[in-house]
């Protein structure tokens, strides 16, 4: 029975097609890769920074055309005085050192800063130059003390004389800059200078006559002459008349002159020294008559 059984089973498989197995099917030859976490990373900041750029347009766009930004603009601006303003930040003093002559009302004018306003609202350049431009004020610092002063210094002029042209008179230093026409009454006893350039040309002038500064100290007035050169008056009356060319050796001769013939206390009205090898002296009246009567004599 059992082998029965074998032959059937042998029967039966031997009925079955042995066919070969399908071939494995072949995968081309690629790389599968996996997509790693950085370059997702990398992926989304390609994209973000367009989309970024696009949304801060959006926005400018809209602020821009809704005035959002003006007004986020004043509100924020109005906030931060406001802050400022309690903090004490505002202009409580204003000092000023420096000054005998200038007025004190022009000056403040020039700072243009009245009490309360904001210490930062106060332009310090625009009002150093506003201060300097006033006729006394030859330099000028405008400083910001926190937390509410500005302090001024102020380098005054030293007025040398006083300058007369076509019926005015006005006030000038040495090196000729108007100072001003004003309160000249205590300014008198100032040497005149005449002539319509004059300041340009007194400050050459101071420099020459300072060589000898006995004489001037005795200066009174000085002309100028067809602008081309000087007439000078000296406090007693004595007018010298100086050359166009060779100022400096001329006046050092009038030095030389006055001190070997004591020329300030003779009788001698006007000396002229425009010709370099001659010198003309005039006499006045009374000596004249006298040199008179002795050539009469002999």
């Amino acid at each position: 029975m059992t082998s029965s059984f074998r032959q059937l089973a042998d029967e039966q498989l031997a009925n079955i097609s042995c066919s070969p197995l399908p071939a494995r099917p072949r995968i081309a030859n690629r790389c599968i890769r996996l997509i790693r976490p950085t370059s997702l990373r990398r992926a989304f900041r390609t994209s973000a920074i367009p989309l970024t750029f696009a949304i801060i347009a959006l926005c400018a766009y809209w602020m821009h055309s809704t005035n959002a930004l003006e007004s986020f603009l004043t509100v924020a601006g109005r906030e931060s005085r406001n802050l400022m303003v309690s903090s004490g930040l505002t202009v409580k003093d204003v000092i000023v050192t420096g000054r005998r002559h200038a007025g004190y009302n022009n000056i403040m004018d020039a700072l243009d800063a009245a009490r309360g306003d904001l210490v930062f609202d106060v332009d310090l350049e625009v009002a150093r130059q506003r201060i300097e431009g006033l006729g006394w004020s030859r330099a000028a610092t405008v400083r910001r003390y926190f937390p509410g002063t500005i302090l001024i210094n102020v380098v005054e002029r030293r007025p040398f004389a006083l300058w007369q042209r076509r019926g005015r008179v006005s006030l000038i230093d040495r090196e000729g800059q108007v100072i001003g026409s004003e309160a000249l009454a205590k300014f008198v006893t100032l040497p005149v200078i005449v002539g319509e350039d004059a300041p340009r040309h007194v400050g050459t002038l101071v420099s020459v006559l300072s060589r000898q500064p006995m004489l001037l100290t005795q200066l009174d007035a000085a002309s100028r002459v067809s602008d081309r050169r000087w007439d000078i008056r000296l406090s007693n009356g004595l007018e010298i008349k100086l050359p166009e060319q060779g100022v400096a050796a001329a006046w050092d001769l009038l030095a030389t002159l006055v001190m070997e013939h004591q020329l300030l206390e003779r009788d001698v009205i006007a000396i002229d020294l425009r010709v370099t090898d001659r010198l003309a002296i005039r006499l006045g009246s009374a000596s004249a008559a006298t040199h008179r009567g002795e050539g009469q004599s002999t």
